[in-house]
């Protein structure tokens, strides 16, 4: 009798142990989560940010409910094209 209740007790104390050790994971995953919130100003503030890019054209990234266009540089013209070839 006395080897049953020392088993259950040992199996308790693994439960509470193995579930202490879960619930500081937890905290530690999502406290190393936060991040530091980035001011964005132009696009590429925005896509280093992580966030959604728009394949349009130009490109376009949404953050906090702002939308940036990327700038391209200047395009070729057809005839500057047209001397290539």
């Amino acid at each position: 009798m006395k080897a049953k209740k020392n088993e259950v007790s040992n199996h308790a104390i693994v439960g509470i142990v193995t579930l202490l050790i879960i619930f500081i994971v937890v905290l530690v995953f999502l406290f190393l989560r936060i991040e530091i919130k980035v001011e964005i100003n132009n696009f590429e503030d925005c896509v280093k940010d992580g966030n959604l890019i728009i394949e349009s054209y130009p490109r376009q990234c949404r953050a906090n409910g702002q939308t940036y266009v990327e700038v391209l540089e200047q395009e070729l013209k057809l005839d500057q094209l047209m001397l290539c070839l």
